[in-house]
Protein backbone atom coordinates (compact mmCIF):
# COMPACT_ATOMS: atom_id res chain seq x y z
CA UNK A 1 0.00 0.00 0.00
CA UNK A 2 1.10 3.45 -1.12
CA UNK A 3 1.06 6.34 1.68
CA UNK A 4 0.19 9.82 0.31
CA UNK A 5 3.15 11.68 2.18
CA UNK A 6 1.20 14.58 2.32
CA UNK A 7 -1.94 13.30 4.21
CA UNK A 8 -1.21 13.68 7.85
CA UNK A 9 -4.46 12.00 8.94
CA UNK A 10 -2.73 9.99 10.94
CA UNK A 11 0.40 11.99 11.76
CA UNK A 12 1.65 13.72 15.18
CA UNK A 13 3.11 17.38 14.00
CA UNK A 14 5.61 19.15 15.91
CA UNK A 15 6.56 22.45 14.34
CA UNK A 16 6.20 22.61 10.60
CA UNK A 17 4.09 20.83 8.66
CA UNK A 18 6.13 18.22 6.27
CA UNK A 19 5.74 15.44 4.49
CA UNK A 20 4.83 12.17 6.52
CA UNK A 21 8.33 9.98 7.05
CA UNK A 22 10.42 13.44 6.72
CA UNK A 23 13.23 14.63 8.95
CA UNK A 24 14.59 17.74 8.70
CA UNK A 25 16.67 20.60 10.75
CA UNK A 26 19.03 23.29 10.04
CA UNK A 27 21.17 22.62 12.93
CA UNK A 28 24.76 22.50 11.28
CA UNK A 29 26.08 21.36 8.19
CA UNK A 30 27.82 17.69 8.18
CA UNK A 31 31.38 17.36 6.51
CA UNK A 32 32.78 14.60 4.77
CA UNK A 33 30.10 12.62 5.92
CA UNK A 34 30.79 12.77 9.73
CA UNK A 35 28.12 14.16 12.09
CA UNK A 36 29.25 17.34 13.92
CA UNK A 37 27.84 19.43 16.85
CA UNK A 38 25.87 16.60 17.82
CA UNK A 39 24.68 15.56 15.01
CA UNK A 40 21.12 16.61 13.26
CA UNK A 41 18.13 17.20 15.29
CA UNK A 42 15.54 16.56 12.93
CA UNK A 43 13.50 13.83 13.87
CA UNK A 44 11.00 11.51 12.93
CA UNK A 45 9.25 7.95 13.64
CA UNK A 46 6.90 5.83 11.60
CA UNK A 47 4.83 3.61 14.30
CA UNK A 48 3.18 1.23 12.89
CA UNK A 49 2.30 -0.99 16.33
CA UNK A 50 -0.68 -2.78 16.58
CA UNK A 51 -1.98 -1.44 13.03
CA UNK A 52 -1.18 -4.60 11.03
CA UNK A 53 1.26 -2.99 8.65
CA UNK A 54 5.20 -2.38 8.65
CA UNK A 55 7.31 -0.56 6.41
CA UNK A 56 8.49 -1.97 3.23
CA UNK A 57 11.97 -3.62 3.00
CA UNK A 58 11.89 -2.00 -0.66
CA UNK A 59 11.40 1.36 0.88
CA UNK A 60 15.39 2.83 1.47
CA UNK A 61 16.17 6.62 2.62
CA UNK A 62 17.98 9.35 1.26
CA UNK A 63 19.58 12.78 2.36
CA UNK A 64 18.73 15.65 0.81
CA UNK A 65 19.86 19.23 1.46
CA UNK A 66 23.26 20.98 1.84
CA UNK A 67 25.57 18.16 3.43
CA UNK A 68 22.86 16.58 5.44
CA UNK A 69 23.76 13.13 7.56
CA UNK A 70 21.08 10.47 8.32
CA UNK A 71 20.68 8.12 11.49
CA UNK A 72 18.24 5.73 10.63
CA UNK A 73 16.90 2.69 13.36
CA UNK A 74 14.38 0.06 12.97
CA UNK A 75 12.56 -1.74 14.99
CA UNK A 76 10.44 -4.28 15.71
CA UNK A 77 10.12 -5.93 12.07
CA UNK A 78 10.02 -2.41 10.64
CA UNK A 79 6.63 -1.47 11.99
CA UNK A 80 8.78 0.98 13.63
CA UNK A 81 11.58 3.25 11.96
CA UNK A 82 13.03 6.23 13.55
CA UNK A 83 14.94 8.72 11.77
CA UNK A 84 17.26 11.80 13.11
CA UNK A 85 18.71 13.76 9.59
CA UNK A 86 19.14 17.17 8.88
CA UNK A 87 21.54 19.81 7.93
CA UNK A 88 22.05 23.24 7.11
CA UNK A 89 18.50 23.23 5.80
CA UNK A 90 19.09 19.46 5.21
CA UNK A 91 17.11 16.29 6.46
CA UNK A 92 15.86 12.72 4.92
CA UNK A 93 12.85 11.36 2.89
CA UNK A 94 12.11 7.99 1.25
CA UNK A 95 14.13 7.75 -1.57
CA UNK A 96 11.15 6.31 -3.37
CA UNK A 97 7.50 5.39 -2.94
CA UNK A 98 6.49 5.39 0.36
CA UNK A 99 4.87 1.73 0.61
CA UNK A 100 3.55 0.05 3.51
CA UNK A 101 3.55 -4.38 3.92
CA UNK A 102 1.25 -6.64 5.67
CA UNK A 103 2.67 -7.66 9.03
CA UNK A 104 1.84 -10.99 9.38
CA UNK A 105 3.62 -11.28 13.22
CA UNK A 106 0.63 -8.91 13.81
CA UNK A 107 -2.65 -10.44 15.32
CA UNK A 108 -4.79 -7.21 14.87
CA UNK A 109 -8.42 -7.21 16.64
CA UNK A 110 -11.03 -7.02 13.76
CA UNK A 111 -12.58 -3.89 15.79
CA UNK A 112 -9.67 -1.86 15.99
CA UNK A 113 -10.03 -0.82 12.25
CA UNK A 114 -11.62 1.89 10.69
CA UNK A 115 -13.73 2.38 7.75
CA UNK A 116 -11.03 2.06 4.60
CA UNK A 117 -11.20 4.53 2.19
CA UNK A 118 -10.09 3.72 -1.37
CA UNK A 119 -9.14 6.15 -4.18
CA UNK A 120 -9.12 5.63 -7.56
CA UNK A 121 -6.79 7.76 -9.89
CA UNK A 122 -8.25 8.76 -13.09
Amino acid sequence: MEVDQNDNAFATLEGYKIPYAVAIDCYTSHDDGQPRCGGPRGTCTVGLRGTGFAVSRNVTWKTFGYKAYMIENEYFERSVIKLRCGGWRGGCEPAGPFILDFDSNEDVPINSATKPICLRQN
